[in-house]
């Protein structure tokens, strides 16, 4: 090997592994599953060096605008997007890709580093929505799924709305519509393929416009068609530099860059009034886009029709908070959009998005909106092949358990048994390695001998209990599906190794230590190590989603409340991470909800005001400005969590319960306006209830019967009431403002008393 080759690859060697591996707390698989991002990183900011000349995506140009709230000097040797991650994300459900839209406009494929924007060139000079962003307004439709961007300004609007099309690829249609308010000598719309997106500078090695078919061939493949052919072509790269608009011709209809800095700007005559356009772009990572005559108002209404149709099915509610109503139907159709199995199949790759994580999450939404096929398409297509590849492996071991938990929250939902039955052996094949690694560890500390976690940013080499409460979740609920098809054997021995894990779990928890005393309050929080660990929030886990049967009630508020007071405020602030977590956030509101604290509310709100109309939630928000910071800026998993929430703050169905409005808000309970829960899947069967409020009474009408009759039921109304006594139920107990009956009523009546709460 040649002597400079070598120095270069020691070079980059400490340069991307820092010399880690000497450090024995930090867990190197998890680095290793950073590093592209840390070349990317390094990339980008060379790159931005090397190019000045050039107009930035939205990202870039405001981290580079000292007159920009966003502004934020960029860090020497590394140039990455950690100001605004906000972006729409948009697909078909066959599709295993999306566009991804940020808040001016920019559509981002994900399947390649390149970007589709639009501009205006007017009055000599041109006009780009990143720099006017106080002028752009972005949202998505909670119903029909369609996302428009709208960019006023004094002499021309500029308008683009994003539909979902099928021809032999699946495509989306952008609608592009540019209104000038006066007459201009001259004046173009700009149709410009980019090279970067939301997080890369560097994606456009070739790219041509193809006249005959109105096709844009971008890195090889036909990626773009336009409806009409434009009056000019422009082209730039790194060595030409940007593009740089003519009055007339074209300077050429290609180009290449070798730093992948290609660019192509197809420049639409305007004229007063409205200029109207249609963009068809490719979803499909492997195959072409083709020039083909499309009804494109036929094809608009077809994909609305299908949307609305979509809305309707599974679980439907009415309710007077219009903001609680639409970010309900909102994830729903958010969430149906990646319902194709393609997305979870397990990929080498990084740590900090695990596929069965997501499997496992999304499909409780989906389980709890009604949507029972997506989730049975998406669990056949790991059934055939998938196992535990390596039981020693911590990781191996929780994905398996995620799996396995995945398929039991289905079963409990939708009480399939055919499906069950048809699954048990593969399923059983799992749960059996799952429970030979786990009986392997007879105690935490020979637990903490694997130095491992699923943890996706805790980058120390460590153990941590949310992974034996997983594991402890999973052998539970195979435990209860043995049950469910007789085998009372299987039953037993899983239930054991349940309780016996959890036992350890509750042991290693010190509740006494963590119950906050008024006199600990005012003691400096630095005495109490445990603080310092923001990643204490896993604890919660053991409440919801794996809900341990050893954890009282007394514990699990003392957990919360702990989280609470070390986090001095919610949505939950990670420091490590610089904003709100909104998944650990959500998964705190759901905790609340058990042991009925209002708290949950805050975080429920505070997130759906940072989505606003987009309906979009990142990952790590700042506070500051409710705008995403890293991680995906359109997680489904946060959106299916928060349909769960939602959900759970109309019902939750305990295992011998059902609890309507664990924590009601007194809002919702308007004279004169009905809520209406219709076809909601529990463990009871569908459930379809109506309440009705007037001046003075509530009444709460059960309008059919479900599968199966929960044991008991309790509700919970905002305000002081008093029960009207029927004959089809009996009261249990009264307490507060909540009322526990047994038996099916077709009619509750509660006498609202004035004078407020009890």
């Amino acid at each position: 090997m040649k002597k400079s080759k070598r120095r270069k690859i020691e070079w980059e060697d400490k340069l991307f592994h820092l010399n880690i591996s000497e450090l024995e707390y930090v867990d190197l698989d998890k680095i290793s599953s950073y590093s592209s991002d840390y070349t990317r990183d390094f990339k980008n900011y060379i790159l931005f060096q090397r190019f000045p000349f050039f107009q930035w995506p939205l990202w870039l140009h405001c981290a580079n605008d000292v007159t920009s709230n966003l502004f934020n000097p960029t860090t020497p040797l590394v140039l990455s997007n950690r100001i605004n991650r906000n972006y729409i994300a948009f697909t078909s459900k066959r599709s295993i890709e999306e566009i991804r839209l940020d808040p001016s406009g920019m559509l981002s494929p994900t399947y390649d580093d390149w970007s589709i924007e639009f501009w205006i060139f007017a009055d000599n000079r041109v006009h780009r929505p990143q720099h006017r962003l106080d002028r752009v307004v972005q949202r998505r439709d909670a119903f029909s799924t369609v996302v428009s961007t709208l960019w006023r300004e004094r002499d021309f609007e500029l308008s683009e709305e994003v539909y979902g099309i099928r021809t032999d690829v699946d495509e989306v249609l952008i609608e592009v519509k540019s209104i000038l308010k006066g007459q201009k000598d001259f004046a173009l719309l700009l149709l410009l393929v980019r090279p970067y997106n939301l997080t890369s500078i560097s994606g456009i090695e070739s790219v041509e416009y193809k006249k005959p078919s109105r096709a844009i061939g971008i890195n090889h493949s036909d990626r773009i068609i336009a409806s009409k052919n434009p009056d000019l072509v422009l082209t730039g790269n790194g060595s030409d530099g940007d593009i740089r608009i003519k009055r007339s011709g074209s300077d050429s209809f290609k180009c290449r860059c070798r730093y992948g800095m290609a660019t192509l700007a197809l420049g639409y005559k305007l004229g007063k009034g409205d200029n109207n356009f249609n963009f068809r772009v490719s979803l499909s990572k492997d195959r072409n886009i083709k020039p083909i005559k499309l009804n494109v108002k036929k094809l608009k209404n077809e994909f609305l029709e299908s949307k609305n149709l979509r809305a309707k099915r599974g679980f439907t509610i009415e309710i007077p908070n219009q903001l609680f109503r639409e970010w309900f139907y909102a994830s729903k159709n958010s969430l149906l959009n990646c319902a194709n199995p393609r997305n979870y199949y397990l990929q080498p790759g990084r740590a900090d998005d695990p596929a069965m994580r997501s499997l496992f999450y999304i499909t409780m939404g989906y389980n709890r909106m009604g949507y029972f096929e997506e989730t049975q398409d998406i669990l056949d297509s790991f059934l055939p092949y998938y196992s535990i590849a390596d039981t020693k492996q911590v990781t191996d071991v929780v994905n398996g358990s995620y799996f396995l938990s995945a398929l039991s929250d289905f079963f409990t939902i939708s009480r399939n048994i055919d499906y069950l039955q048809s699954a048990y052996g593969k399923i059983k094949d799992i749960a059996i390695e799952i429970y030979q690694s786990s009986s392997e560890l007879k105690n935490m500390d020979k637990w903490a001998k694997k130095k491992k976690n699923s943890i996706r940013d805790y980058l120390i080499s460590s153990v941590h209990l949310h992974d034996v409460m997983l594991i402890a979740h999973a052998l539970r609920q195979f435990s209860y599906l043995s049950r469910c098809i007789g085998l009372f054997g299987e039953e037993i021995k899983f239930n054991k190794e349940a309780d016996r894990l959890e036992k350890i779990i509750i042991d290693s928890i010190d509740f006494d230590s963590l119950r906050i005393s008024e006199e600990k309050k005012d003691e400096d929080k630095d005495v109490l190590p445990q603080m310092k660990d923001e990643f204490f929030v896993y604890n919660l886990f053991a409440g919801f989603p794996y809900r341990l049967n050893f954890l009282s009630e007394d514990n699990l508020r003392t957990l919360i409340e702990y989280v609470k007071y070390s986090f001095a405020g919610v949505p939950l602030f990670m420091r490590s991470l610089g904003g709100w977590d909104s998944f650990l956030s959500i998964i705190t509101a759901i905790n609340l909800l058990f042991v009925k604290d209002k708290l949950v509310y805050d975080i429920l709100y505070v997130l759906m005001e940072a989505g606003k109309e987009r309906f979009a939630l990142p990952e790590v928000i700042n506070p500051a400005n409710g705008i995403g910071i890293s991680g995906k800026g359109d997680s489904m998993v946060v959106l299916s969590l928060l349909f769960v929430l939602m959900r759970n703050a109309l019902f939750i169905d305990h295992e011998s319960r059902l609890e309507i409005f664990p924590v009601p808000r007194e809002d919702w309970f308007v004279a004169g306006k009905e809520i209406v829960i219709s076809n909601a899947p529990s463990r009871f069967g569908y459930l379809n209830f109506k309440i009705v409020t007037t001046r003075n009474e509530v009444q709460l009408h059960f309008n059919e019967l479900p599968q199966y009759f929960p044991p008991d039921i309790l509700i919970n109304l905002p305000f002081r009431s008093r029960i009207i006594r029927g004959d089809d139920f009996l009261i249990k107990k009264e307490f507060g403002n909540s009322f526990l009956i047994s038996g099916w009523p077709s009619v509750l009546r509660f006498v609202i008393s004035r004078g407020g709460s009890r």
